[in-house]
């Protein structure tokens, strides 16, 4: 099965190398708990859910640059959200 899924998933991504670099980065998006699997997890390891999400085409490197960049502005809004009243008392 998994190798089935390496063929299909390096089919869409280009080549293998790249492939290993998007699988490990969605892998460790899901284990931080940051994003949920987009496909059903089938009592299956990050890696290979990974690998499975790529292959249908929901996730690409594009795709994944996207997300974190929207999460980073998250962040980033969070915080100066949270330090502004800091900064207004001192004035």
């Amino acid at each position: 099965m998994a190798r089935v899924t390496v063929q299909d998933a390096v089919e869409k991504i280009g080549n293998r190398f790249d492939l290993v670099l998007v699988a490990a980065r969605r892998a460790r998006q899901m284990q931080a708990g940051n994003k949920n699997p987009l496909v059903s997890e089938e009592n299956d390891k990050t890696t290979v859910i990974a690998l499975r999400e790529i292959e249908k085409g929901l996730i690409n490197k594009h795709i994944l640059d996207i997300t974190d960049h929207q999460a980073q502005q998250e962040k980033e809004t969070s915080h100066l959200q949270s330090v502004t009243p800091i900064v207004e008392t001192r004035r």
